[in-house]
């Protein structure tokens, strides 16, 4: 599982005398002190530790395996997170680099170590189109290379320029972020050919804004993805109204995960794409008065409000499909229904006189077959392993291919592939 987080000014309470982090000091206006920080990285921490532990029929005590996060101002506060005992034991490790964005915030990459190793990373700088902003520098985009349980991926964090000074005046620095990520993405596979790639980050724009569904290209349905193009699976939920921040009663849906072409295809021995989410739990809310519903934010001006962050995190679930192995498996395997339907399948669909119209001698004719069943239960890659001839093995193979769905193996809870024999055997007797 895969991860992205806005954690809303998550600041150290040292006075940084070549960043804009005055307020987050305790002489600040803000009286951001100890206590605070550690409230703030408790209450995050907690929400970490809970992300796609529940997802129904995919057991997942390890949380996720890659965490984007945003507004974070340097490696101090990544690694305090990180080392909260709500985590620790997972063993989260860090990438980060420091950008020259003016309030001193930037992306970080977490990841466990049990799932991915790093290969490769580096900053990617963003040059803002003159006029765009009011500021000179933005935050950089994270690129990190690595291994994800052996399958080379790319992952791109990112913070898209705000929407502050007007969004249709900040569009082009947003559009010059897209941009920066998109080439990189291209240089990438026109040297190593497509690759896995999965953009995230609070790109302070919607699915459907020019930035991600023009430059990114990012389209809003699977089907319509080719070799070379963009997923983005939050369209339909921004569409349907549903967001991850909220401005003045309008959601927006600007934390995203997007991902490139291989991911979706389910046939393959590496993850692809399952389901995308987002952690919208209850105490993750405002509980009363005219922003209920909204994500319960960390500061009210300059009054700690004792929140979470001004954004709701979201989470990418991707599966695996895994053979299990003869003995390996949790359940004993059987037609659905049991052996009564199995029998009157065989009963209804079997042609048993088939020795008998191929003019074989009397005697008992076993013909055996093997398939595979699916994690959903159904009978794929018949193959037939004993023929006694007279047609019996051609018989086999025609019915089993009209097989009703079986009780899919299960492996600790969780349905598998696995490869089963079958035997029939034919009696004829010419008594």
């Amino acid at each position: 599982m895969v991860g992205f987080y806005n954690l809303e000014n998550l600041y150290d309470t040292v006075d940084n005398p070549i960043k804009n982090d005055n307020e987050f000091t305790p002489t600040g206006p803000k009286n951001y002190n100890t206590n605070i920080y550690n409230d703030k990285l408790g209450k995050l921490a907690s929400v970490l530790s809970q992300i796609g532990t529940d997802v129904p029929g995919v057991p997942n005590p390890d949380g996720l395996a890659l965490i984007g996060v945003s507004e974070i101002e340097n490696d101090t506060v990544l690694n305090d997170l990180v080392r909260h005992p709500l985590l620790s034991k997972r063993g989260y490790k860090i990438v980060h680099y420091d950008s020259r964005d003016i309030r001193g915030v930037d992306v970080g990459l977490l990841y466990n170590p049990k799932y991915f190793t790093v290969e490769a990373s580096d900053k990617l700088f963003v040059q803002l189109p003159g006029g765009s902003k009011d500021a000179y520098f933005t935050r950089d985009i994270l690129w990190v290379k690595g291994k994800l349980d052996g399958e080379t991926i790319h992952i791109y964090v990112n913070h898209w320029p705000s929407r502050s000074g007007g969004e249709e005046r900040s569009a082009p620095a947003r559009a010059a972020a897209a941009t920066v990520a998109k080439r990189h993405i291209d240089s990438i596979a026109k040297a190593d050919g497509e690759q896995k790639v999965l953009l995230m980050g609070d790109l302070n724009d919607d699915p459907t804004s020019p930035s991600v569904a023009e430059i990114l290209k990012a389209k809003g349905k699977a089907k319509d993805v080719r070799q070379g193009g963009l997923f983005n699976p939050w369209w339909e939920m921004y569409k349907n109204g549903i967001g991850t921040l909220a401005y003045q009663d309008n959601w927006n849906l600007f934390d995203q995960i997007i991902i490139s072409h291989p991911w979706l295809k389910k046939e393959q021995d590496g993850f692809f794409f399952y389901k995308q989410f987002i952690f919208n739990k209850e105490f993750l809310m405002e509980n009363s008065g005219r922003y209920r519903g909204y994500p319960m934010r960390t500061w009210d001006g300059n009054t700690y409000r004792g929140g979470y962050s001004d954004h709701f995190p979201t989470y990418l679930v991707f599966l695996k499909k895994v053979q299990a192995e003869p003995e390996d498996n949790d359940n004993k395997l059987e037609v659905v229904g049991g052996i009564n339907v199995w029998k009157r399948f065989l009963e209804k669909n079997l042609n048993d006189r088939i020795p008998e119209e191929n003019r074989a001698p009397a005697g008992r004719y076993t013909a055996v077959v093997s398939f595979t069943i699916d994690s959903e239960g159904n009978v794929v890659d018949l193959k037939l392993e004993k023929d006694p001839g007279y047609g019996c093995g051609a018989e086999v193979m025609r019915v089993m291919k009209k097989s009703p769905k079986w009780q899919p193996a299960t492996k600790e809870g969780i349905p598998v592939n696995y490869r089963q024999k079958q035997s029939i055997t034919f009696v004829f007797d010419k008594g």
